[in-house]
């Protein structure tokens, strides 16, 4: 009867954490349909739309680098718990938002609840399954990201174009959903033993175990170029489907960014248990080819333009999905330093 009760609140901890992951994920790409009406509205430079999508990098690295490893210290309830409800804050300010400054301060909002969100559930995915299911679950960590970010920009461009008010209503859509979530959020048990330490692993620090060094930084440089196009797509994607593709619907905006990210998290799971080398190559042959069509002046089909970006990007995230989450993965585990891991590839990212 235990092993049944164990079994049941392992599976509900699971659910709970892939959700909540889920949710973190799709509450970045939420604002990316609507740059290009933000620039409309207020007369935003394509300087400023980028500033803000770059000070929710600035946020996602600070709580990383300090913040990263919190919930091996003081578990990954209240961990988890804040950052949904930091997530919800961050979608409550940006519908309620005036000006470019509170534009400004949501996205650091939502930089650090993505930084607290994605180790921290990504490590109980890890807490609330099998250790033999391990290589998959850090599969889903890797796939499971760009597919909800994607599906975010989707359910929001879908929401600008049909809902009424639609400066308000996509946040306040996701922003209830990240509300739900600190209901069984509240109810996940700790699985994992607390380390002692808490104010030394808020000084921040980047140890690489020496065997796997090589091969994480071949990896990095993977994250780096995937994720660099990928933060384009989200902060510009828009606005240049609407400018050089004259795409006025905001959904199709985003199913330009959906089809990127959605792509790449398939192809992340459809190669994962394929040779790392092999991938990496053929991923990286592709990522040159889908650029070189990107920028090529004979892109001027929507059709053409979506395929371009979706094998530009998708074919990059291949390489860290197999490179980086699978041989590394076993080595970082060794090492008892799974949140570590999932804190260093975010880090690339």
């Amino acid at each position: 009867m235990a092993h049944a009760n164990n079994f049941v609140t392992d599976k509900f901890g699971f659910t709970t954490a892939l959700i909540g992951l889920c949710l973190i994920a799709a509450h970045s790409g939420t604002p990316s349909p609507l740059f290009p009406l933000y620039s409309e509205q207020w007369g935003l430079s394509p300087l400023e739309v980028s500033s803000v999508f770059a000070v929710y990098i600035l946020g996602l690295l600070v709580t990383l680098l300090t913040c990263g490893a919190l919930s091996d210290h003081i578990g990954r309830r209240p961990v988890a718990f804040c950052a949904l409800l930091i997530a919800a804050a961050s979608m409550l300010v940006m519908a309620f938002a005036d000006s470019l400054n509170a534009l400004l301060i949501a996205r650091v909002l939502q930089g650090i609840a993505s930084g607290l969100g994605f180790g921290t559930l990504g490590a109980a995915l890890l807490d609330y399954s099998p250790a033999s299911r391990h290589g998959t679950v850090a599969m889903l960590n890797g796939a499971v990201p760009p597919a909800a970010i994607g599906f975010g920009a989707l359910l929001s461009g879908i929401l600008v174009q049909f809902a009424p008010h639609p400066f308000q209503v996509p946040y306040l859509v996701v922003a209830s959903l990240l509300i739900l979530a600190l209901i069984p959020a509240c109810l996940l048990k700790e699985r994992h033993p607390r380390r002692p330490g808490v104010l030394r692993s808020l000084v921040p620090s980047v140890l690489i175990p020496k065997e796997v060094r090589r091969e994480f930084f071949v990896a990095v440089g993977a994250l780096l170029a995937s994720w660099a196009l990928v933060g384009m797509n989200l902060g510009l994607g828009a606005s240049i489907s609407k400018t050089l593709l004259n795409i006025q619907s905001p959904t199709l905006g985003a199913l330009a960014i959906m089809a990127v990210t959605g792509t790449s998290s398939i192809l992340g799971v459809l190669t994962f248990r394929f040779n790392a080398l092999k991938v990496m190559v053929l991923g990286c042959a592709a990522l040159i080819v889908g650029l070189l069509a990107s920028c090529s002046r004979f892109i001027r089909k929507v059709s053409l333009y979506i395929s371009s970006q979706a094998l530009l990007v998708a074919s990059a995230w291949v390489v860290p999905s197999r490179v980086a989450y699978a041989p590394l993965w076993s080595a970082f585990q060794h090492y008892n330093a799974e949140v570590r891991f999932l804190r260093y590839i975010w880090l690339a990212i």
